[in-house]
């Protein structure tokens, strides 16, 4: 343009120049920021999962998009959970799409009887299966309980309860309690004979949960034992944030920190709260929330407290636990719940590609693992959860 406007200045025997191509539309106009509200937004990333990730034929998707060398045909279970966790959300905004369908059984194809014991693999028998992991099934079971709270279809609340069923049997009195990680490691010898924060953090959610629906004692019994062993064994005493998990060889603690275990112990409280009225467990609830801001967030001139730029899941693991203490808050402390929305709101506008898949990053610094189902699963997770939130249905 600047050549062409040069010769045109400088001769006036030369053609005019040819009518440059408009300019991209402003950033409200671009298709991929077209959605207004948090449901449409939820909405616009399930669609997008949906038109990228499916496996053609089958019910499945893809672990990465664009699939990265060395992938395999179909996601893990974890990633696909986490758009079970979506649509059931989708389902209590109001939203009825016929390929919700299409998820609920892809989600049933990771079911197995492996050693007379059924459970949910972490990848699908049909295409070779995987090791069935403690903590996927309590997930998975929870994602069966939002869609059971959108329908109240009696299949979901079985799926759920069948998870439970599985999770008892990762209990153990080595180390004095708790679940291992996962069902094929439970001996010596292997870096992951462990027991796993996050397996009996879920576990305990799912047991509390189920008891809420369904009155059942031995679930309640179960997640209060695993509730006060976690505390016990897990929690750092010097500012109250989970540890990662126990090495059982010697039961020592890994002292990694991540969102999404004490986002689980903190919906954890509030659920025993709500269930016993002990005025202990909101106590350690409201503690755990301000833990959690304080460690996990930092000053950021963009969105004012800044959540980790990495593991979004984690992260939204957190957000549930938020959301869930402010149901009970006596103050109505919103704080927690505002900062998380800043950080999802500068995602959408700020991290994101040119077809609209979200960072790792929210703060729009790097791309990260964006080719990862899970990243952007929990997009329609977080979004959804802010417009159940924001009562849009």
């Amino acid at each position: 343009m600047i050549l062409s406007a040069t010769l045109a200045f400088c001769s006036k025997t030369e053609p005019a120049p040819e009518p440059s191509a408009p300019p991209p539309p402003p950033e409200e106009e671009n298709p991929i920021y077209a959605a207004k509200t948090y449901k449409d937004k939820a909405n616009y990333v399930f669609d997008l999962i949906m038109k990228h990730y499916r496996v053609p034929g089958t019910d499945f998707l893809l672990e990465n998009y664009p699939q990265l060398p060395g992938d395999k045909p179909a996601a893990y279970m974890w990633s696909y959970s986490g758009v079970v966790t979506g649509v059931g959300i989708l389902r209590q905004l109001g939203v009825n799409d016929e390929r919700f369908a299409v998820i609920d059984r892809g989600m049933d194809k990771y079911w197995s009887n492996k050693y007379s014991l059924t459970g949910l693999e972490s990848y699908p028998p049909e295409l070779g299966g995987g090791t069935r992991f403690y903590d996927d099934n309590a997930t998975a079971g929870l994602d069966y309980l939002e869609n059971y709270e959108a329908t109240k279809n009696a299949h979901f609340l079985n799926q759920a309860m069948k998870c439970m069923e599985f999770d008892y049997t990762g209990e153990s009195h080595d180390c004095d309690g708790g679940l291992f990680w996962n069902e094929e490691e439970r001996h010596t010898g292997t870096a992951n004979y462990i027991k796993a924060t996050c397996s009996s953090a879920f576990a305990t959610t799912l047991g509390l949960k189920l008891h809420q629906y369904t009155k059942d004692q031995k679930s309640f019994d179960f997640s209060k034992r695993m509730y006060d062993w976690l505390k016990a064994k897990l929690k750092d005493p010097a500012d109250g944030i989970y540890w990662n998990d126990l090495a059982i060889g010697d039961c020592t603690p890994n002292k990694v920190k991540w969102t999404y275990n004490s986002g689980a112990m903190l919906s954890n409280a509030v659920l025993l709260f709500k269930i016993t009225k002990d005025q202990k467990y909101l106590n350690d609830a409201k503690e755990l929330a301000a833990a959690t801001f304080k460690h996990f967030t930092v000053a950021s001139d963009q969105v004012s407290r800044k959540f980790p730029d990495h593991d979004a899941w984690f992260n939204t693991v957190l957000f549930r636990g938020y959301l869930d203490f402010f149901e009970v808050d006596p103050d109505k402390n919103s704080a927690y719940i505002d900062a998380f929305i800043k950080n999802a709101d500068y995602a959408w506008n700020n991290a994101r590609t040119s077809q609209g898949f979200f960072y790792e990053d929210w703060s729009g610094g790097k791309r990260g693992r964006s080719e990862w189902l899970l990243h952007q699963a929990c997009m329609i997770e977080v979004y959804g959860r802010i417009a159940l939130y924001k009562n849009e249905k």
